[in-house]
């Protein structure tokens, strides 16, 4: 069957591991913590920026957590997205090494857009602002 129809996938073990997910949240919280405090915003994005390779979740949860008390809204937003940004072109930048050039230039220029367009988005819409206020 599997020659047919690709290698069987075992569905036994889950994609994430739960605890290692909350050990790599409580680091992010209290890296986000102890950047804001010693950089600034500064420190937010440096954290955001490193942990995008890797992973947006943790520290969206962790900007979601610290925006409006340690962490303004305007820093909270700007790490997610370049999180977000990041973590697109780390993507994209596997995938060409994994599935070779014509799929790199696929997933790159749809990175691209899609990273162009969240650039739009905060430069038209800027943190804080509201529907009311855009219209």
């Amino acid at each position: 069957m599997s020659v047919l129809f690709g290698p069987t996938l075992s569905t036994t073990q889950p994609q994430t591991n739960p605890p290692t997910t909350a050990k790599l949240i409580a680091v992010i919280m209290i890296a986000s913590k102890v950047l804001s405090d010693t950089l600034g915003a500064r420190g937010i994005l440096l954290l955001a920026a490193a942990s995008g390779v890797a992973d947006v979740d943790a520290l969206t949860l962790s900007m979601a957590r610290l925006a409006g008390g340690g962490v303004t809204l305007h820093a909270a937003t700007t790490a997610i997205l370049l999180a977000a940004s990041v973590n697109t072109a780390a993507k994209a930048a596997m995938a060409a090494y994994l599935g070779g050039r014509k799929i790199g230039q696929i997933v790159g220029g749809a990175s691209a857009l899609a990273i162009l367009a969240l650039g739009a988005v905060y430069a038209f819409a800027p943190p804080g602002a509201t529907l009311r206020a855009l219209g």
